[in-house]
């Protein structure tokens, strides 16, 4: 029978807050993401040379809200740990630390990115910076399944439902925001199949 929690009155309240910046930076991430699947298609995509604001808007606050919630949640686990390695439960512990090394690879994968920009370079940092924003998700809901006290299933379905409508949010702004390409969608296509062509070209000749 699960006992009582570990957390403090403040370490709850410090968590919301964390889960709230986390449910945005994951939903926003996977806007960023659709946004590449979106441009493979004729209707959705982003007219060539533009860069609608709401998409960057979305990327600079994927920057500060990522540091803030790094920082936060460095917060939280230096508070939290003491308390939770008294409970000497394994599985809780173990997962928290992987939680909290995964969370750091991620928190300095992006500030590098950042400040040496994202570059063929840099490729790998990217990648690592991908993984963990997959991993660390995943390990921190694993982290509750197997903790002390388990997350109640109310939660866990507002939690998803928060990020799958932040997520709906976000693309229906993106589309409804869109530019119109000048003269139209037709002449855009055209445009983008030219570029493409032009491409090809080029690297043909080069090879």
């Amino acid at each position: 029978m699960p006992g009582k929690s570990v957390l403090t009155t403040g370490q709850r309240r410090l968590l919301r807050v964390v889960l709230a910046l986390a449910a945005f930076l994951v939903a926003n991430t996977l806007y960023l993401a659709s946004t590449r699947a979106m441009n493979a298609t004729e209707a959705l995509a982003t007219p060539p040379h533009t860069l609608p604001g709401f998409y960057q808007g979305m990327i600079l606050s994927h920057t500060i809200v990522g540091l803030g919630l790094a920082g936060l949640a460095a917060a939280f686990a230096a508070w939290h740990l003491n308390r939770a390695w008294r409970r000497r439960h394994r599985a809780s512990v173990g997962s928290g630390v992987g939680l909290v090394a995964l969370t750091a690879v991620l928190a300095v994968s992006g500030y590098y990115i950042l400040t040496e920009a994202n570059s063929r370079a840099n490729r790998g940092w990217f990648y690592t910076h991908l993984a963990c924003a997959f991993l660390v998700p995943s390990l921190y809901a694993a982290h509750r399944l197997v903790s002390y006290v388990k997350p109640e299933p109310r939660a866990r379905r507002s939690g998803a439902v928060a990020m799958v409508g932040l997520l709906a949010l976000f693309v229906a702004v993106h589309l409804s925001t869109l530019p119109e390409p000048t003269g139209g969608r037709k002449s855009a296509s055209l445009a983008s199949e030219r570029t493409k062509v032009a491409a090809w070209t080029r690297e043909s000749d080069g090879a």
